[in-house]
């Protein structure tokens, strides 16, 4: 047995490695000094030497000998060592199979031997194993089993990687990004004690990929600028490989198409060059959606099938519901809808046997438009209904815009006017939270090209200043007086130049600033650009206003769709114009309720007494307006206004999209008091009533003991201008 290895391994190695290595190899195996412990170390070195430059069967077959020689010699912490090494090259080559046997190996191993030293990283593997197999469930558990275990044995390194691990699980599989930073944050704390420079940049870019899930671009760039500062510094080809794709996934957010294929391409060079087929097919997956949303279906189609078979030959089911979902839309736009039902259902089915909700959002809408296309309407809307579901657990707004534009269409079509009016208000909902939604997006953009263009600034002008000492020192030996006048102006204009551009980047900064003080307060516009995130506050005494329209449905139902729309704007720019008047801070529209605070987010900002006047004032509008509409024979809105005082929490809501939100039982008492009122009338509560009892400027109307609710019995007022 042992004339045989040696063998098999100088055959390898004068297969694939330099004479000299070979030379001393052959001196080390044939030496009768040479013992056990330096023959697995020259199997060890040759394996990782392999596994480092990814020509993975190369490091296979070594592993599978140092397995042999262990096994031949009955050395059981070897094997242990080589089934779990094999393992972890097993699943880089996309052996699933054979790296959960090789993994099942180690831990038999481990517990028959009583080592429990790589136990940790053993239970780690084979949940990344199980996740790439799409088994998130499973995996989870295993890697919780991994951090117990590292924090029992006092193993850092081991923490570190399962907490990693946990991230990853947290963040594509169990939609939690707050807890999947959370553990990237403790992964990094503790690779930078101990200087583990290829874990920090795993665990950067991980942390970068979740900041880009976030719609956080800026978080996004700052962390890839990290990780590819460690891998570079590695020479890690297929971590810098991944870096330049999510890069163009950040592009690609910002609608930069261009740059997006530049780095994409950069990054499938890369993955080419390595052999990394898993990421190759990602990549090719990420450029076919490019070309598709650019409609170059030709262009689309080749990178689209291609990534699809790379991941269907290696087995891996992370990246195939959205391909096969980007392959049903392609043969949708070329009108092939069997095939295109084909395709959507493997995508619904992969992402239903994964728990990817996202992925199963968008197939599942995509098969009603399909259907709605095939003139089946009934099959076609409980696909669409299903797809909501899903779409609004997830928040995928965009998916939410088109299912709802999708079915104002079909109940269009179906002739149900209050069906479509229905789907039409939901879809404008939709539409101005998505406009919302890339207002941040341009400002995050702009940010962006506001930095580039500080560091190009400065970059440009030490060239400048470096090629004018250089043509100095040049005109002093040639003692060429014009050369120094011709490299001044030459400066000037580029300095000029650079100027003019620089206070282009800060007008459209300032652009981007005005975007972002029209979604938030500019106390949380301003925390949001400096940290990347918002802390939400608590606010003692607030008072929030509710108003809600008298049968709105039945009088929707009296106005088309877009006159419906345009009245309820109407009135709500008035509304927005009085709060602004009274200093009060509007929360959000729902339908056609209108919300609005005043004592935030600036604490002594908009007392009671200032929510109550543009309360009245809000309601003296829609009086007037309902008397000019009922003299023309025109239907008209009535209002209801309710108002309550007390401590609320305040902050940002939302990972897909921005947007500023209160909480807490005064809010919904607030609701309370408008459902409780009536039309035309301003209802406030006690505790709004003891707040503003002595303003000489109003009258009140005391209601009594009032049921609400949810509330029971509350004690409420009428308040009126004196």
């Amino acid at each position: 047995m042992r004339v045989y290895l040696v063998f098999i391994l100088l055959f390898l190695v004068r297969a694939e490695c330099s004479p000299q290595s070979i030379d001393s190899l052959r001196q080390l195996w044939l030496s009768s000094d040479a013992d056990l412990p330096q023959e697995f170390d020259v199997l060890q070195s040759l394996m990782n030497e392999f596994q480092s430059s990814y020509q993975l069967d190369s490091a296979t077959r070594y592993g599978l000998l140092r397995l042999a020689l262990s096994k031949e010699t009955q050395n059981f912490d070897r094997q242990l060592e080589s089934h779990l090494d094999l393992g972890i090259i097993n699943y880089r080559n996309s052996q699933y199979d054979s790296a959960l046997h090789h993994l099942q190996k180690a831990l038999s191993v481990s517990e028959q031997i009583g080592e429990t030293t790589w136990l940790s990283n053993i239970y780690r593997m084979t949940g990344v194993v199980l996740e790439a197999q799409g088994h998130p469930d499973q995996s989870l558990e295993y890697y919780q089993q991994s951090l117990d275990l590292g924090k029992e044995n006092n193993d850092s390194v081991s923490m570190a990687m399962a907490l990693n691990s946990l991230a990853i699980a947290h963040q594509f599989y169990l939609s939690d990004l707050d807890k999947a930073i959370g553990y990237y944050q403790d992964a990094i704390g503790i690779n930078k004690d101990l200087g583990q420079a290829q874990s920090l940049g795993n665990n950067y870019y991980n942390l970068a990929v979740a900041y880009y899930n976030s719609g956080n671009s800026v978080l996004a760039i700052e962390n890839l600028l990290l990780a590819l500062t460690q891998f570079e510094t590695l020479r890690d080809t297929v971590s810098i490989q991944d870096c330049y794709n999510v890069i163009g996934n950040i592009y690609d957010l910002q609608d930069d198409h261009e740059k997006a294929l530049e780095y994409y391409r950069q990054s499938l060079q890369y993955s080419e060059r390595t052999g990394d087929k898993v990421s190759e097919a990602a990549v090719r997956l990420n450029i076919g959606n490019l070309y598709l949303e650019d409609r170059k279906y030709e262009e689309a189609d080749t990178f689209l099938r291609i990534g699809v078979d790379i991941l269907e030959s290696a087995g891996n089911l992370q990246y195939l519901p959205g391909g096969y979902h980007n392959l049903g839309i392609l043969e949708m736009e070329y009108g092939n809808l069997p095939n295109a039902r084909m395709h959507l259902d493997k995508s619904i089915q992969l992402a239903m046997e994964i728990n990817d909700e996202a992925n199963l959002a968008k197939a599942t809408a995509a098969m009603g438009t399909v259907e709605a296309r095939a003139g089946r309407y009934t099959l076609s809307l409980n696909y669409l209904n299903n797809a909501t579901t899903i779409a609004e657990k997830v928040g995928d707004l965009e998916s939410l815009r088109s299912i709802y534009q999708e079915l104002t269409d079909i109940y269009r079509q179906l002739g149900n006017t209050g069906k479509e009016l229905e789907s039409y208000r939901s879809y404008i909902l939709y539409h101005d939270s998505l406009l919302n939604e890339r207002s941040i997006r341009e400002t995050t953009r702009q940010e962006l090209q506001f930095n580039f263009a500080k560091q190009q600034l400065a970059d440009s002008l030490a060239f400048a200043h470096e090629r004018m000492m250089q043509n100095i020192a040049l005109q002093k030996v040639r003692e060429t007086r014009n050369l120094i006048l011709g490299i001044l102006i030459a400066l000037m204009l580029v300095a000029g130049l650079i100027f003019y551009l620089y206070k282009q980047t800060q007008r459209a900064r300032k652009r981007s600033d005005e975007l972002l003080l029209n979604i938030l307060p500019s106390e949380t516009a301003d925390e949001l650009k400096s940290k990347g995130y918002t802390t939400a506050k608590t606010f003692d005494q607030v008072t929030i206003l509710f108003t809600d329209f008298r049968d709105f449905t039945q009088l929707a139902e009296q106005l088309s769709a877009s006159d419906l729309v345009k009245e309820i704007d109407r009135y709500f720019t008035t509304f927005d114009e009085i709060i602004e008047k009274f200093g009060l801070e509007k929360i959000k529209t729902n339908g056609d309720s209108y919300i609005a605070a005043g004592g935030l987010p600036e604490r002594n900002k908009a007392v009671a007494k200032d929510v109550v006047e543009a309360a009245l004032e809000m309601q003296e509008f829609v009086t007037q307006m309902a008397e000019k509409k009922e003299a023309e024979n025109n239907p008209f809105f009535q209002m209801r206004i309710g108002l309550h005082s007390g401590p609320v929490i305040a902050g940002v809501v939302g990972i897909k999209k921005f947007q500023y939100d209160i909480w807490g039982d005064t809010v919904n008492t607030a609701s309370r008091m408008e459902t409780s009122g009536e039309v035309g009338r301003v209802n406030i509560s006690d505790s709004t009533y003891s707040l503003i009892s002595q303003e000489p400027a109003f009258r009140f109307e005391r209601r009594g003991m009032v049921s609400a609710k949810h509330k029971g019995e509350v004690e409420m007022f009428f308040v009126d201008k004196a």
